[in-house]
């Protein structure tokens, strides 16, 4: 992501990827959702449905949990930078890992057959 906003200068690039950032959580949303009715679908028995609804919100919080500390570790590699390049940071990685976490989730449910 930051490769598409870096001909900006600091401010505007990170507006750019503050965009990115809200778009991929939207991709993000969306896949979570599509993973949800996809597993809904599914043509296995309701016991392993049940399981895989709950380990999906369970993979969720944790990807969350695990997107904030990624995140805030990338950040720290800024050091004493100054202007914008803690928040640029941020939010491309942000929007790198919930463009990842996206393409995962609509593998995943692609891959569950439908009754």
């Amino acid at each position: 992501m930051l490769q598409q906003c870096d001909q900006f200068s600091q401010a505007d690039m990170r507006d750019c990827l503050g965009k990115h950032a809200w778009s991929t959580a939207v991709l993000l949303k969306n896949a979570e959702a599509e993973t949800v009715a996809a597993i809904g679908k599914w043509d296995e028995d309701e016991a392993y449905v049940t399981v895989a609804r709950a380990k999906l919100k369970q993979a969720n919080t944790a990807f969350a949990r695990y997107r904030d500390a990624q995140c805030g570790f990338a950040t720290s590699l800024a050091g004493g930078a100054a202007g914008n390049s803690h928040e640029i940071s941020r939010l491309a990685c942000v929007a790198d890992l919930n463009t990842q976490r996206a393409q995962r989730l609509t593998s995943d449910a692609k891959s569950l057959p439908p009754r």
